[in-house]
Parts: structure tokens; C-alpha cells; sequence
């Protein structure tokens, strides 16, 4: 028997596995997986079917988070910008190991911009760049 806060994460995870696939990504399904079979090695994310993605969703009420996102909202609002993000550091985690958080909707549209280039340049060199990507921001986070 789920709890009460368990039934609602699965119920985001529906809702955000349903967005995926209303945005064209047909293969995205949340997992349904009992919690205690999900952990450690075994976890595969909450939501599968989007190619080279893992994804897990969390239904949190941590107030921080959302006031750091909707200020970052209002300034890309103000500023007729493309991109909003939030980012948070983690208590004894380096920069590039914090957490980056935006509206579902612009992590699938980030996605299926990167799909369509890999689609365009091919997938190994869509490959080769980014692995030069990830390196130049690994050598400059070093």
C-alpha cells in the first residue's frame, strides 16, 4: 500500500512522463517501481524512454527552490531572455556538482534542441563535440 506522498510523486512522474510525450517524445514512461526495488545500483530514474536522459522527479515542497526558480523566471521575463535556471549548491559538493533546476518545459525543449543537432550533424559527431564540451568544462571547474 503507498502512502499518501508517494502516490502523488507517481502522479508527477504520470504528469511529467505525459508532457514528454505531448512534446513529441512518444517513448517517455514513468517507471512504476516499487520504491525498495528502485534504489542504489537498481535505479533507473523515474521516467525512461527519453533517449540518453535520466530523469527523476521529486513532489517536495522546499520553498527555497521554487523562490530561486520563479526570481530567476521574473529576471528572464524582464529581460526577454531564452533560458532560466536556478542553481543551488550543495554543503560540501564542488560547483559543478550542484543542482540546476528549470521549468519542465525548458528541459524537454534544451533535449529536443540537442536530438534535432545530433540529428543534423550526425550522431559521432554530435558525440566528438560533446565530449569537447564536457572536457573544456571539466578542465575549467578543475
Amino acid at each position: 500500500m503507498k502512502s499518501a506522498p508517494q502516490a502523488a510523486g507517481q502522479r508527477w512522474a504520470r504528469d511529467v512522463a505525459a508532457r514528454w510525450r505531448a512534446r513529441g517524445v512518444l517513448t517517455a514512461e514513468a517507471y512504476h517501481v516499487g520504491w525498495e526495488l528502485a534504489r542504489g545500483e537498481r535505479d533507473r530514474g523515474d521516467i525512461g524512454g527519453v533517449p540518453g536522459t535520466v530523469i527523476e522527479v521529486k513532489n517536495l515542497s522546499d520553498d527555497r527552490v521554487a523562490a530561486g526558480l520563479n526570481q530567476a523566471l521574473l529576471a528572464r521575463a524582464r529581460q526577454a531572455a531564452d533560458w532560466a535556471w536556478y542553481f543551488k549548491k550543495y554543503r560540501g559538493r564542488g560547483t559543478g556538482r550542484g543542482l540546476a533546476v528549470c521549468e519542465v518545459d525548458q528541459a524537454i525543449t534544451l533535449h529536443l534542441l540537442l536530438a534535432e543537432l545530433e540529428r543534423m550533424v550526425g550522431p559521432a559527431r554530435y558525440r566528438l563535440a560533446l565530449e569537447a564540451v564536457s572536457e573544456t568544462v571539466n578542465l575549467k571547474a578543475g
